[in-house]
């Protein structure tokens, strides 16, 4: 596995009322409902140009996953399709 630490910054803001068009705009990369409101996490400028308080600022953490079952099933795919474009489509591994 390999940690990748992202550019952009997040924060979690909490929406009292909201309207579908405010929340296309903001682009949240998730929502949920919860008693106080609906909650987002958007991108810190979109928090900043909306003036939606927040209390902590965040970076995503992707762990890209190297899979050598990920790449023989692309390997039997694309002989499958393609196997004049791989001679080494005989191969096993």
């Amino acid at each position: 596995m390999r940690p990748i630490l992202t550019e952009n910054e997040y924060v979690f803001g909490t929406l009292k009322t909201y309207a579908f068009e405010k929340l296309a705009l903001l682009n949240p990369i998730s929502t949920f409902q919860e008693k106080e409101g609906l909650t987002v996490v958007v991108q810190k400028e979109k928090a900043d140009e909306y003036k939606i308080p927040y209390s902590g600022v965040f970076r995503c953490i992707t762990l890209n996953v190297h899979s050598w079952l990920v790449h023989w099933i692309w390997k039997v795919s694309l002989c499958l399709q393609m196997p004049y474009l791989r001679p080494s489509c005989a191969d096993k591994n």
